[in-house]
């Protein structure tokens, strides 16, 4: 990671690194009364893999100013694409934030035969915009150079079939080494695929044993990236 990438008092996305920005609304809200920003600290943004560093120019109740301090630097972060059958909502939402924090740049989520809950078409939209809300935080957080993509399907098994990636599945009998990106990580629920799924995956998947343990999911979620996320770097 970049040291002033590091090292910044705050980090956030926008939608252009330009000279001086100009920062309202939540973004304003949260340099300002969380983080509590003042004149002259230095802050990062980043966009479509590129970041940047800013110096805090001016702070009123309604903007925050910043004047960039170097030119943008390109950040190249591994295509990690998770793909998850889903589980309890309360315990997904926490392996959203720390497979984002981990590294993973997109999170599909879907029904499997054993999955431990459905969606609606209510609780559907509801999960997604609080996922969404999950996942901008915790790209923050980690200091991201893009955003992540997060989507939910009917499906996931028909998903895997129309990947354009490599697909490997998390599993105990697996290779050890972590695989190469881009790649999609297949996440089982914790009952694990039934015997059709796994005829089903075999001929287009690898698999692999992020653990000689058995992992809830939400802990599989955040070390299968991280475990690819170091390799890459």
């Amino acid at each position: 990671m970049l040291e002033y990438l590091r090292t910044s008092r705050a980090h956030l996305l926008v939608d252009k690194l330009k000279d001086e920005l100009v920062i309202a609304g939540d973004d304003h809200h949260h340099l300002t009364r969380v983080m509590r920003l003042s004149a002259d600290d230095l802050i990062t943004a980043a966009h479509e893999g590129n970041v940047r560093e800013y110096k805090v120019s001016r702070i009123t109740r309604e903007v925050l100013e910043a004047v960039a301090t170097r030119s943008a630097d390109a950040v190249h972060e591994p295509q990690i694409d998770l793909a998850v059958s889903l589980f309890a909502l309360n315990r997904l939402e926490t392996g959203i934030a720390k497979a984002v924090e981990a590294g993973a740049t997109s999170l599909t989520f879907g029904a499997t035969s054993r999955s431990s809950i459905t969606l609606d078409a209510e609780k559907h939209e509801k999960f997604l915009r609080r996922a969404e809300a999950i996942v901008h935080s915790a790209v923050i957080q980690s200091r991201r150079a893009s955003k992540v993509a997060i989507s939910i399907v009917d499906d996931l098994t028909d998903y895997c079939f129309e990947l354009s990636t490599p697909l490997v599945v998390c599993d105990p009998d697996g290779v050890t080494s972590p695989p190469s990106a881009p790649v999609t990580i297949l996440i089982g629920p914790e009952g694990g695929f039934d015997g059709e799924e796994r005829e089903l995956l075999a001929p287009t998947s690898s698999t692999w044993c992020i653990s000689p343990y058995i992992l809830r999911s939400e802990t599989a979620m955040s070390i299968a990236p991280a475990l690819i996320s170091a390799a890459f770097h």
